[in-house]
């Protein structure tokens, strides 16, 4: 993943990203509507890279 740089050299994104993937995603379905998945098919450890 692109972003994934900056979640590693933040320690603070790193410790909210897990709450903010939770709120962001699903508001980012309800605005691309039918172009992604209903649940975010990402892990917390696939953003950062680390899977």
């Amino acid at each position: 993943m692109r972003n994934s740089h900056a979640a590693q050299q933040s320690p603070s994104l790193r410790r909210t990203l897990p709450e903010v993937v939770v709120y962001a995603y699903p508001h980012a379905v309800i605005e691309a509507a039918d172009q992604f998945p209903a649940e975010c098919p990402w892990t917390v450890e696939e953003i950062l890279g680390e899977a």
